[in-house]
């Protein structure tokens, strides 16, 4: 005797499906298995290369998109309340949509989107589908990345080169670097600037000026002498004739040829009887009675002499090479002098010029000693 085995011989009861089958060999009794259509786990693997709606067949198989920007769509409605499937996105670039296709994933209204080079188990009770996902890897599209550049999130679990920015930012790579205006008292922690922290040296560059504050000169070592509005360190006028006093200028970096004007505080009237330059550098000193006359002076070169006859307002004119004349140099005889912006002299105002007559770069403080004949 033969008998034909099949979905409908013997009947498969309703939305199920022969599977297996076994014959009693002592009562000869035929049995048969089955499991709901649509369901199990059958496995095996299915490649698509293009967009693709998936199938009750799938049910227990991976299916591997292999494409670019492809779309699964999964079925409305489901196969049945066991119906599962594995999908996986071995694109290396680009994200694979799975379509939702009216129904819910994992309680939400929207597709699915999965990252390059991962994957997800879906399953079903029948009116909607659910989710299990493991660990994606993060990847990086837009070019290798270089030493020393930081990585920002670009979402869809990519990376993408990018810089800091605000107060301290960085410029393609990991240096930072703090920005103009950002460091102000509200972001710095009370003590967190420590004198240890401060470079002291004797830099005249961020030194007080009538534009902008600063650090305070360094000290001349002259107790006689104090801090004047023009940032120069002079002595304060006495209360009448014959107190000796000096006036040094600024300390400041000269290149070769360079001129640099002051403003001393000296007195109405005066007797310079020293010039000095402590640190025995090559210079030019002019003293002027008004700022004017310095200015309509500017040009002259040290080698032209005073033109005579006519009121130049120049106090001094001395050329310090340190070879003939040196310093300190004493000036014999004593050159008198006075403020010339009125009449009688109103100020202590002299108008100085420096010139650095040495062919290289040298930092200058010329220092001027006086008898105050008129405060």
């Amino acid at each position: 005797m033969s008998v034909l085995f099949s979905n409908t011989n013997p009947p498969a009861p309703g939305g199920q499906t022969l599977v297996t089958f076994q014959i009693d060999p002592t009562t000869g009794e035929i049995s048969a298995a089955y499991a709901a259509s649509g369901g199990g786990s059958s496995g095996g693997v299915n490649e698509q290369t293009t967009n693709y709606p998936l199938v009750s067949g799938d049910a227990g198989k991976i299916v591997v998109m292999k494409g670019s920007n492809l779309t699964a769509t999964l079925l409305n409605p489901p196969p049945s309340t066991t119906w599962s499937v594995f999908i996986a996105n071995i694109s290396t670039t680009t994200s694979l949509t799975i379509a939702r296709n009216g129904l819910t994933i994992d309680d939400q209204a929207a597709n699915l989107t999965l990252p390059p080079m991962t994957g997800v188990y879906i399953s079903t009770d029948g009116t909607n589908y659910f989710t299990s996902r493991g660990l994606g890897n993060v990847t990086h599209t837009a070019g290798p990345l270089t030493a020393g550049q930081l990585v920002v999130g670009g979402g869809a679990g990519e990376v993408l080169p990018g810089d800091l920015s605000g107060d301290v930012a960085t410029s393609g790579s990991a240096v930072t670097t703090i920005q103009p205006l950002a460091v102000t008292t509200g972001k710095i922690a009370t003590a967190a600037v420590t004198e240890v922290k401060i470079g002291l040296s004797n830099n005249t560059t961020n030194d007080v000026t009538t534009l902008r504050h600063g650090f305070v000169p360094i000290l001349p070592g002259n107790s006689g002498v104090y801090l004047d509005g023009n940032g120069n360190y002079t002595t304060p006028p006495g209360t009448g004739g014959g107190n000796a006093s000096s006036a040094t200028t600024t300390s400041l970096s000269y290149t070769a040829g360079e001129i640099k004007n002051f403003t001393l505080n000296m007195a109405k009237m005066f007797g310079l009887y020293q010039v000095t330059e402590a640190s025995g550098k090559k210079f030019r000193l002019q003293l002027y009675a008004t700022s004017a006359a310095r200015t309509a002076d500017a040009a002259r070169p040290y080698s032209v002499p005073i033109a005579l006859g006519t009121q130049q307002g120049i106090i001094l004119d001395l050329y310090i090479d340190q070879i003939s004349v040196v310093t300190p140099w004493l000036m014999s005889p004593t050159v008198f002098g006075s403020n010339g912006d009125a009449v009688p002299p109103s100020t202590t105002n002299i108008y100085a010029s420096v010139t650095n007559i040495d062919s290289s770069t040298q930092t200058i403080a010329v220092t001027v000693n006086f008898v105050i004949m008129e405060t």
